[in-house]
C-alpha cells in the first residue's frame, strides 16, 4: 500500500495566532494600504521604515504604523513627510515598507466563555 501523500508545507504553521505575514510599501505621497485576509486582523508591525533604502537614509516608523494599523482589518495611511513624523531624506524620493503579521480573530483577546 502507498501511504497517503503528505500536503506540500505552506509557510511556517501559525505560531501565537500569527498566521499570515505580509509586506506591503508606497512611494512618497501615496497612500499605504494593509489588509488581512478575510477573518484575519493586523495581529503585529514587525518594521515599518520610511526612507530610501537605495540611499540609506531613513527612519523606522513603527510606532506610528502600529497606531494606525494594530488590530484592525485593514488600514491606509497617506505617505508624507507630515504623517510619517519628518523628512529623513530631503531632496530624495522616499518610500514606506512594512511588514506586518496578520492573526486570526480572538486568538490574542480574552478567551471565549466555556459552556458550562
Amino acid at each position: 500500500a502507498t501511504p497517503p501523500p503528505t500536503p506540500a508545507p505552506t509557510q511556517e504553521p501559525c505560531s501565537a495566532g500569527l498566521c499570515t505575514p505580509k509586506t506591503v510599501s508606497a512611494k512618497e505621497q501615496d497612500t499605504f494600504q494593509l489588509s488581512c485576509p478575510s477573518g484575519e486582523f493586523i495581529a503585529r508591525i514587525d518594521t515599518a521604515k520610511y526612507g530610501s533604502e537605495s540611499r540609506n537614509c531613513g527612519s523606522n516608523v513603527q510606532n506610528t504604523v502600529t497606531q494606525e494599523c494594530y488590530s484592525k482589518l485593514s488600514c491606509s495611511l497617506r505617505v508624507t513627510n507630515s504623517a510619517m513624523g519628518g523628512d529623513p531624506c530631503p531632496g530624495i524620493p522616499k518610500e514606506l515598507v512594512v511588514t506586518a503579521q496578520c492573526g486570526k480573530s480572538g486568538v490574542t483577546g480574552p478567551a471565549p466563555p466555556t459552556p458550562p
